[in-house]
């Protein structure tokens, strides 16, 4: 009589996903030095040691393997909580809480920073942005509450953003103060037309 063979499906599927993990890090990797437009599937399975069908296997078209380097970065994601704010703080100091925590989130050194920066027209990367710009947004409306009114909403995004922030750097701001100084340009930018509400 023969005896049956344990049940193994367990072990296999955590050997799959661990192939997929090297496929996915490898991508990161080909990413960040060639642009996702540039880097070959045959790069991607030999950084992660792979046979080049594993990879077309698991990630069929160039687009589906950023796609999921994408949705993994999003899954992944350990962005600062969207903060509570007590109703009696005053406009600065709203101000200084979203900048605290626009740079939390900036903080992160992360490849999907650079490798967006290479690609911001990829599709892949339209997904990323719209989940950081969700992210954004839900930290300016709770940080700043009553005294947001929707026609500044642009303005704030732009003054937190990314761009102004090395804009400012360029000038030769100090980086210990350039979240003073964005602070305080928000909250000037925002007492010029009274709150919501008021």
């Amino acid at each position: 009589m023969s005896r049956k063979r344990p049940y193994r499906l367990g072990k296999r599927q955590a050997s799959v996903d661990q192939t997929r993990r090297r496929i996915l890090t490898a991508a990161v990797a080909e990413y960040e030095k060639n642009g996702i437009d540039e880097t070959t599937m045959l790069a991607v399975a030999r950084r992660a040691d792979v046979a080049s069908g594993t990879v077309l296997y698991h990630y069929p078209e160039p687009e589906t393997l950023a796609d999921a380097v994408v949705n993994m970065w999003i899954k992944e994601a350990d962005l600062p909580d969207v903060p509570e704010v007590a109703n009696d703080l005053s406009l600065q100091q709203r101000s200084d809480l979203l900048v605290n925590t626009v740079f939390e989130m900036y903080d992160e050194d992360h490849p999907a920073a650079s490798i967006y920066l290479r690609n911001p027209r990829h599709p892949a990367m339209r997904e990323l942005q719209q989940f950081w710009d969700k992210k954004l947004d839900d930290v300016i409306s709770s940080t700043l509450g009553r005294y947001l009114k929707e026609a500044d909403r642009p303005v704030v995004t732009v003054l937190i953003g990314g761009q102004f922030l090395a804009s400012l750097e360029r000038r030769g701001i100090q980086e210990s103060q350039l979240g003073r100084t964005i602070s305080r340009l928000i909250t000037a930018w925002l007492t010029t037309s009274p709150p919501n509400g008021a």
